[in-house]
């Protein structure tokens, strides 16, 4: 891996957290753009922990394995493993995405059964937007760079380190009861409740 690996991928981050911003801002209403702004929001989520990891030492093998390559959660337990601090707000917009982002939702079409209803998570742009500008402040070895890299330097609030991040074992523990949650939900549908 590349010395500066991480600033490349931070600035790509940065890129697609721009387009999502303009595609956001330009929208005719809410729901216009929503497959392919989320997937520009979890993009700009995946790179910029992957950015952080490699900062932080991680090798490229590690990011590529299957049960990393593409699961926000994943990466995300990772990174707080590795020091990265969030707030909860931030993680939970992450968790949020992750499952429509790991399986490449927002790029193919998902085709259910016949009859059968499906369920797409996703954060809401408001609140993705704000938790990947400072999930990127927290990820960066410079937030000015950050901030001189983006299109949109005057909508990004001031950088600050949250007082409680969050832990590994908060994390551990919600993303397990996510997708307790969403089994309980899923199997509520097919047995028509």
């Amino acid at each position: 891996m590349a010395k500066n690996a991480h600033k490349l991928t931070t600035a790509m981050a940065i890129r697609y957290l721009d387009a999502a911003r303009v595609v956001w801002k330009n929208s005719p209403n809410a729901t216009a753009f929503w497959e392919p702004l989320n997937h520009l929001f979890s993009m700009s989520a995946e790179l910029t922990i992957k950015a952080f990891l490699e900062h932080e030492g991680v090798s490229e093998k590690e990011l590529k394995r299957a049960s990393i390559r593409h699961s926000l959660n994943a990466l995300l337990l990772l990174a707080v493993t590795h020091g990265l601090r969030i707030t909860r707000d931030v993680a939970n917009a992450i968790m949020e995405m992750d499952e429509a982002h790991s399986s490449h939702t927002y790029r193919y079409i998902p085709r259910p059964a016949e009859g059968e209803s499906l369920t797409v998570y996703s954060a809401h742009p408001a609140v993705a937007f704000t938790a990947l500008q400072e999930l990127l402040d927290q990820c960066a070895t410079d937030t000015h760079e950050i901030r001189a890299r983006s299109n949109f330097p005057e909508e990004w609030p001031p950088a600050s380190l949250p007082v409680h991040p969050i832990t590994i074992h908060e994390l551990e523990e919600w993303i397990e009861e996510k997708k307790r949650l969403r089994a309980w939900a899923e199997g509520s549908k097919s047995r028509g409740v």
